[in-house]
């Protein structure tokens, strides 16, 4: 069973600061994080912090979303869970801000996080990790719909308190991408439990209709406690083999970082590209 991660690794403090989703803009803007009830987020708060970033103020664009960062330290494993909402009046698409300069990465943006104590560096990162997944992906969002983007466990390297997460995230309206969409799958029968610190996922994957796509599929599971908040997400990637349409079959992840003693809920996603 996991257990709470110890003070003297990472403290109860957890500074955030949010990116505020620029309209395809490559310039990062980033603003004081603020808890759901409006509270700035100090290194005093607990290791779970939840806050919201909202449209900017003025007239809304066509292309407009906004986002809802949960993060959580367990037994010195980092998971997360954004909430991404087209809040605009036409397709959006959510992408690694840095797309630009790193075209390889189109989908997958990335997400560090800086030590309270001592320089914005490399070597003073806590972690930094790639390995985030959009559901859906890419994530094409019609105006009113919903997407998240998922991280499982990433190991935190050192002690300390962490006093910044940064995160490339941006949106762009869809018009003119050579934007291939993914194929949603069916998750069900979900069952999952935790032994010495890693929690194991089982469940079934229906590919509905479509057809056999490029690659394996990537499965989400996160899960939440008895108040519905977030207590950790499992992410695998090119899980089992590829699918034909109409094939159903039984998938297994594993990961660190979720708190198995508090888990009441569960909720998958899963798609192949």
């Amino acid at each position: 069973m996991a257990r709470p991660i110890p003070s003297r690794r990472l403290g109860a403090g957890l500074l955030i600061v949010a990116l505020v989703l620029s309209a395809c803009s490559t310039r990062a803007v980033h603003e004081p994080g603020r808890s759901a009830d409006g509270a700035a987020v100090g290194l005093d708060d607990a290791q779970t912090a939840r806050f919201e970033v909202g449209p900017p103020p003025g007239p809304v664009k066509p292309w407009q979303g906004d986002m809802v960062q949960q993060v959580q330290v367990v037994d010195g494993y980092a998971t997360m869970m954004f909430t991404l909402r087209n809040t605009g009046e036409e397709p959006v698409t959510f992408l690694n801000l840095l797309y630009d300069i790193e075209p390889d990465h189109l989908y997958d943006p990335l997400v560090h996080a800086y030590w309270a104590d001592g320089p914005k560096t490399a070597e003073n990162q806590a972690f930094q990790n790639r390995n985030g997944r959009f559901f859906p992906s890419p994530a094409v969002l019609q105006p009113g719909e919903v997407g998240v983007y998922l991280m499982g466990g990433k190991k935190v390297n050192g002690d300390g308190k962490i006093g910044e997460l940064k995160t490339n995230v941006k949106y762009c309206p869809t018009r003119g991408m050579d934007d291939v969409q993914s194929q949603s799958l069916v998750i069900s029968q979900l069952t999952w439990q935790t032994q010495d610190g890693v929690t194991t996922v089982r469940g079934m994957l229906r590919q509905a209709e479509g057809t056999r796509r490029y690659s394996a599929p990537t499965v989400g599971v996160v899960f939440f406690d008895t108040a519905g908040g977030f207590a950790g997400a499992v992410v695998g990637d090119k899980v089992g083999a590829r699918m034909l349409p109409g094939e159903e079959r039984p998938f297994e992840i594993s990961g660190r970082g979720v708190q198995s003693a508090s888990v009441v809920r569960a909720q998958g996603w899963a798609w192949v590209r």
